[in-house]
């Protein structure tokens, strides 16, 4: 009898309930052959490394980073914001009045903004000129305190006012002078230039941008505002048909990539998930293995969003500081994943520690939400480095496969063959002795997922042995069986199929 093959799946977290087949991908992303001639038309592959570059000279973590339109990179590490130079160095520009929460940059192309949840303040890149904007003085009186959010759109700065409908915006030119003049303020910030959020009873809890319009998010709805050009009757107004029934659950959650915005809401049903636009039509992308997740949390109005591109894929990134749990929604494969950081001493898990990604210098690097070190991700690196030592830490892939059903028949799995990128070890051991012969990891529930037998051990095959065959036999038999594959081998990982020789049983 020729082998078959087993589903890998390709819905990820699709299903809340072992019974039906709760499938979990943790650092491991989709890829789509693309090609008719593939091995796999679907297969499975791992997720950079992190290469810690620097640390910031303070030791607290990471708030914010982001890359000007000029090429400048700026990091914000506790109290600290920092410049990032080309040649992995950092220098610090300023201090700011908070020590933490998310910390948001945006700029005009001369002026960098920056708002920590206390104070604004600006940065003139040509001069280097930093100054706190202060409500209180002439010509700024309408920078409102406490300002969680800014975007920049048409040269102009916007803000949230805190706990309240309204949002301001700083006069509009590249140019921005104070009352008395002097080049190099985040202002203007007339009292006057100030819009209402007001198709809907509920406060701004977030800013953010798509499609040269700003979009006002509510705890209940969302509002979308463009610059109308009328100066003399206030430049920023409701686009009419562009009110959205969806709230904004967690305020740090919403994000940008192309021309849409990503969130975490609800509806007026009170139902959580997470949301997308096409126009300004909410869709909701999140599945119900993720609600289920979500639901599960104490805590998830303090999840932060981030969205980034990598290796032909774009991502919507989550973490969930409270719950310790890191989701990603695959914005091209439509599919979901989760990341997680190995500590190799403890043998525990937790929420991944990039943060706040940003291109720089030719790479795509992330801040370190527990330390103070920027890390560049590298698809040829199959390890995350420890920020607190000299070490590292592996990263720990797993995937498990849909229910083998067989139409309620009993099968006998006489053998099974995972197929890998075969022949990926190392030309020697890693200091801590693996590598060179790497191995994955197979074991099986016969329960839906409840319960696993024991791990056994398959070799991925030393370097160069691209023909190598990772077999496993004397599998036992079962009606609901389950697979689960998993590498910590610091190798190039793919789960490219799963066959086996399987045999109905008459019971």
């Amino acid at each position: 009898m020729p082998l078959q093959a087993i589903p890998l799946g390709s819905t990820p977290y699709a299903s809340p309930w072992t019974s039906v087949g709760r499938e979990r991908c943790e650092n491991l992303y989709l890829e789509r052959a693309g090609s008719e001639t593939a091995k796999a038309q679907e297969f499975y592959i791992r997720i950079p490394g992190l290469r810690r570059k620097i640390e910031a000279t303070n030791s607290a973590a990471c708030r914010g980073m982001f890359t000007a339109s000029n090429g400048r990179v700026f990091g914000a590490f506790g109290q600290g914001v920092f410049e990032i130079l080309a040649n992995w160095t950092m220098s610090h520009v300023f201090d700011l009045t908070t020590f933490t929460g998310p910390v948001r940059f945006c700029e005009n192309g001369q002026i960098l903004l920056v708002v920590d949840g206390a104070e604004g303040w600006t940065l003139t890149f040509e001069t280097g000129t930093v100054e706190r904007i202060d409500p209180d003085t002439d010509g700024n009186e309408g920078f409102p305190r406490g300002a969680t959010h800014c975007v920049c759109l048409d040269t102009y700065f916007l803000v949230n006012d805190p706990r309240t409908n309204r949002y301001n915006w700083s006069n509009a030119g590249y140019s921005l002078m104070t009352s008395g003049g002097i080049a190099g303020s985040g202002g203007h910030w007339n009292g006057l230039n100030m819009a209402k959020k007001i198709a809907r009873p509920d406060d701004i809890v977030a800013l953010s941008d798509s499609q040269n319009m700003v979009w006002l998010f509510g705890a209940s709805s969302i509002e979308v505002h463009y610059d109308s050009g009328d100066y003399a009757g206030g430049v920023w107004k409701r686009y009419e048909s562009a009110i959205i029934e969806i709230g904004c659950l967690a305020p740090s959650s919403p994000a940008k990539y192309a021309n849409s915005v990503f969130w975490i809401g609800f509806d007026k049903m009170g139902t959580v998930g997470v949301f997308t636009n096409e126009g300004f039509t909410p869709r909701r992308i999140s599945v119900r293995g993720i609600e289920q997740a979500l639901s599960t949390m104490t805590k998830i109005d303090d999840a932060i969003g981030f969205t980034f591109a990598e290796n032909g894929h774009a991502f919507y990134l989550l973490h969930f500081p409270t719950g310790d749990r890191t989701f990603v929604f695959d914005i091209v494969t439509g599919t979901w994943h989760e990341r997680t950081f190995l500590f190799r001493e403890q043998g525990s898990t937790h929420r991944w520690r990039g943060m706040f990604p940003t291109q720089a210098f030719g790479s795509l690097i992330f801040g370190d939400n527990s330390t103070n070190a920027v890390h560049a991700s590298d698809q040829f690196y199959f390890q995350n480095d420890d920020p607190q030592g000299t070490g590292v830490n592996y990263i720990r892939s797993v995937k498990t496969t849909p229910i083998g059903f067989q139409s309620g028949r009993f099968v006998r799995y006489l053998s099974v063959q995972p197929i890998f990128a075969q022949g990926q070890g190392l030309a020697m051991n890693t200091a801590q002795g693996v590598g060179e012969d790497p191995t994955a990891e197979i074991a099986y529930s016969d329960d839906a997922g409840e319960s696993w037998t024991q791990e056994r051990s398959v070799s991925i095959g030393r370097r160069g042995l691209y023909s190598k065959r990772s077999r496993l036999t004397t599998l036992g038999s079962s009606r609901n069986r389950v697979w689960r594959i998993s590498c910590t081998s610091p190798v190039r990982f793919l789960i490219v199929g799963l066959l086996a020789d399987m045999r109905g049983v008459d019971r």
